[in-house]
């Protein structure tokens, strides 16, 4: 039985080849991979923080502590300043 593929064509005959990406292409490749990940994180950081002052609720202290609580933690993870970490946390 013939094998499918055998009977594609190549990039060569059906008239397109791919692009190889340049220097420059590889760079913004990577700076949208980061960018990506940068947003990723951003929203991360907002379900720990919505999750770490309904955890505080449910065991009946204040916001206020949830939220030193989880900047502390979050500086801590991330090995920067608790003020850094309260930006990233939107505070």
């Amino acid at each position: 039985m013939d094998d499918p593929v055998d009977s594609w064509l190549s990039e060569e005959e059906c008239g397109w080849v791919a692009p190889v990406p340049d220097a420059l292409d590889l760079v913004a490749d990577a700076d949208m991979l980061v960018c990506v990940r940068a947003a990723e994180r951003l929203q991360r950081i907002e379900w720990y923080r919505r999750e770490a002052v309904a955890d505080a609720a449910r065991h009946g202290l204040g916001r206020d502590v949830a939220e030193r609580s989880a900047r502390l933690e979050l500086a801590c993870v991330l090995r920067i300043g608790e003020h850094a970490a309260g930006v990233l946390l939107g505070r």
